[in-house]
């Protein structure tokens, strides 16, 4: 795998319509969840998941019931490969604050493995305190998960508690990482 030090993160952008199209159906063929992918989901397509995501952002277009959120890719700047993706949700509302979190983020199936998710959540977390100024994020995942909670730990994520999935069953795990330089 590339030096994961130079990959980087950047906003949804028409120049990388090939490269999400090639990440979604990666996701697709794969079965995977698409958990921090944003709209990616419900989109039509990659320029209907650019719009969608700048919407998201502004508090007076986000959809009802969400709140603003930043989504990023995770890219190869040498290829303009996406290899992860990961949603900043600029505050919590009852929901998330339930069981979702500040920060979803999806590491494409062949990428698996490499700790590219801790790279990728470091930077989010980079801009959740340096732009978002938020003292603490808080992120889960289910308990059946351990890479993402091995992620989540190895960028200082304490378990504060734990939840049930009211859609599936499972068990979710509820991490906080403070932001504050002390």
């Amino acid at each position: 795998m590339d030096d994961k030090a130079n990959f980087t993160l950047v906003r949804p952008a028409p120049e990388y319509s090939e490269a999400i199209r090639a990440f979604h159906n990666e996701l697709i063929e794969t079965g995977s969840a698409m958990d921090g992918t944003g709209p990616l989901k419900h989109s039509e397509d990659s320029e209907d998941f650019i719009r969608e995501c700048m919407l998201g952002e502004d508090p007076k277009t986000v959809r009802k019931g969400l709140v603003p959120a930043t989504q990023f890719l995770f890219v190869n700047p040498a290829d303009r490969t996406v290899i992860g993706m990961i949603s900043v949700r600029h505050e919590l509302n009852d929901s998330l604050r339930r069981l979702g979190g500040h920060i979803g983020y999806c590491i494409r199936p062949s990428y698996r493995g490499h700790s590219y998710a801790k790279v990728m959540l470091g930077e989010a977390l980079d801009f959740c305190r340096d732009t978002l100024h938020l003292p603490w994020v808080m992120l889960s995942c289910h308990a059946d998960n351990p890479a993402s909670e091995h992620t989540i730990r190895g960028c200082g994520g304490v378990l504060e508690r734990t939840s049930i999935d009211p859609e599936n069953g499972k068990e979710v795990l509820i991490f906080t990482i403070p932001l504050s330089e002390s």
